[in-house]
């Protein structure tokens, strides 16, 4: 029996009704995120090993897409970096925890002797979360969460892909932002098994509150 997670997916105003009465999210690919060190956790400083992974991104950005979530909708950065300034929306999905993987936050490039001649005498299957979900700790106010999802699984519309609700990725929850011109009522008749709360900003502290 699947064990699921509460976690979290900001969104912009422009989409943030369409996704849900489309029942999908768009699949983030790693050659277009903000983190121009995507893929790259390990160190690399031998030119030869740089160059094999410019075609090992190459490759794995062409094959695999990704969902990146969050552990919490509280915090007034996350709405301000990924959801308008506040004025979109925040998803709460409940997913099968066994398909997620939390991101791991370093202060340096992992495995610094390494090189393209010993590359598989470091890595192994085992660095799988080191190659997907590492991140240099300035990112780690975000508390990542991420789902990975093989473009092949999903549904291509020009240069999108878009992943599709289920059983195993199913919207739960809907948080409306300070600044959202949404209304509850909107999301109920697009959703009406799916919970509906504006947020206000909390009169006492730095954090986004459910009104």
């Amino acid at each position: 029996m699947a064990s699921f997670r509460r976690v979290y997916y900001f969104t912009g105003p422009t989409f943030a009704l369409e996704n849900i009465k489309k029942k999908r999210l768009k699949l983030s690919r790693f050659s277009e995120c903000n983190d121009v060190f995507e893929l790259a956790s390990f160190n690399q400083a031998d030119p030869a090993y740089r160059d094999r992974f410019a075609d090992w991104f190459a490759e794995i950005d062409g094959q695999m897409g990704m969902l990146c979530f969050c552990k919490s909708w509280s915090s007034p950065s996350m709405w301000g970096r990924y959801a308008g300034n506040g004025a979109g929306v925040c998803y709460g999905f409940d997913v099968d925890q066994t398909n997620l993987t939390d991101v791991n936050y370093v202060a340096e490039r992992l495995f610094p002797s390494l090189t393209l001649a010993n590359f598989f005498d470091h890595v192994g299957e085992e660095q799988m979360v080191d190659l997907f979900a590492t991140k240099s700790v300035v990112w780690s106010d975000e508390e990542e969460v991420r789902l990975l999802w093989p473009l092949a699984d999903a549904h291509q519309e020009g240069r999108l892909y878009f992943a599709s609700f289920s059983e195993a990725f199913c919207l739960r929850e809907v948080l409306l932002g300070p600044r959202s011109r949404l209304t509850v009522q909107q999301v109920k008749d697009a959703a009406p098994e799916v919970e509906v709360h504006n947020t206000q900003r909390s009169p006492s502290g730095f954090d986004i509150q459910r009104c």
